[in-house]
């Protein structure tokens, strides 16, 4: 591979690894704050964030294996979305019977 690839290649690595970075942050405050105070909100914000950060990257790796033929981690890619898609679900139905509950 030629060195200005690889180049390429190591500052979209960083660029993926601060956004991920930034997201764990983002998150972590959220949950400190406003989660604690039972603001509605947050509740939501966590898995959202989630599943945009993780979709863009098995947006990019599926991207990249359509274009290139390359075989791309694209399992590694989907499961986190998955998962934030399974805390969405679960965070919906609790917040429903919470508020059933308070009826």
């Amino acid at each position: 591979m030629e060195p200005g690839f690889q180049y390429v290649i190591l500052v979209l690595m960083k660029v993926v690894g601060g956004t991920f970075m930034a997201l764990a942050i983002a998150s972590i405050m959220i949950l400190i704050m406003p989660f604690r105070k039972g603001e509605r909100w947050a509740h939501y914000t966590v898995p959202f964030m989630g599943i945009f950060c993780a979709g863009a990257s098995l947006y990019a790796t599926l991207f990249l294996r359509m274009k290139t033929g390359a075989s791309t981690p694209w399992l590694a890619a989907g499961i986190p979305v998955i998962i934030y898609m399974a805390g969405m679900i679960v965070t919906y139905k609790d917040m429903g019977e919470k508020s059933n509950k308070s009826l």
